[in-house]
């Protein structure tokens, strides 16, 4: 269900079912949370890119559990949303940046999976959509990542309407980062991954955890913290090592 591949400081998580259109079924969740959190503990890994196989990148819940759950009580409606939301929670807290490489459909958890990353590079013949609510559904997980993505106006736009839109409008939306031909989106992702993973790995990790917490507390509390950010990254080797760097830049003394 899942590929992990490795290339210098990159590593590839893959969505392998594409059968089931890389459905998000508890054993896909489960095996991505693993992935995530091997690539997380991995100091040699800057940057995770996520990708699948197939037409579809992630056609969201798998239909076939789907018909099952109908009949599951609360207590087991509820361990069954808290898979999805472990999984979404450590990738949305990942220390590493993350990069969506869609080359298809991202539809419902699909396209809340997608949400999560940092980047995401998209076929131009990709779409997107949430589509919970057409099926008496409720956005509930992928909401609070809409929410969180691309503001409020825009999420209850794209979650009350439930229609599927092209990767274009998911750029102009803030789902998408950039949009290329099919044929060039390994290309894309490539380079955008190769400029990325050249950035300290302590600096994105601090950088990341700021952006998160931030956004749950009041504006003096986030400075406050943020100010605590500032002094600890002062402490690392990699900031001591750039801020030489600069001053030989500067001075001209660079070999």
């Amino acid at each position: 269900m899942i590929q992990i591949q490795h290339d210098g400081a990159v590593a590839t998580i893959t969505l392998s079912n594409p059968d089931k259109r890389n459905a998000l079924s508890p054993d896909m969740l489960n095996a991505l949370n693993d992935a995530v959190t091997a690539c997380n503990a991995d100091n040699s890994v800057h940057v995770i890119v996520l990708a699948a196989q197939g037409k579809v990148f992630c056609a969201g819940a798998d239909l076939k559990y789907m018909q099952q759950i109908r009949n599951n009580g609360a207590f087991e409606n509820l361990e069954d949303s808290e898979v999805m939301m472990h999984t979404f929670k450590n990738i949305y807290t990942s220390p590493k940046i993350i990069v969506a490489s869609v080359q298809g459909d991202a539809i419902a958890g699909g396209c809340g999976l997608v949400t999560l990353c940092d980047y995401v590079v998209a076929a131009s013949t990709a779409r997107f959509g949430f589509t919970e609510v057409a099926i008496g559904f409720v956005p509930a997980l992928v909401g609070v990542l809409a929410l969180r993505k691309i503001g409020e106006a825009r999420a209850r736009h794209i979650l009350l309407r439930a229609n599927i839109f092209d990767a274009n409008h998911a750029k102009e939306l803030g789902l998408v980062y950039e949009v290329c031909e099919p044929h060039e989106l390994e290309h894309h992702t490539n380079t955008l991954v190769q400029e990325l993973a050249k950035h300290p790995r302590t600096s994105i990790a601090l950088t990341k955890k700021l952006l998160v917490h931030v956004q749950d507390v009041d504006v003096f509390s986030g400075l406050d913290y943020a100010a605590g950010v500032n002094a600890l990254s002062r402490q690392t080797e990699s900031f001591r090592t750039g801020i030489d760097a600069m001053i030989e830049r500067i001075s001209g003394n660079k070999k």
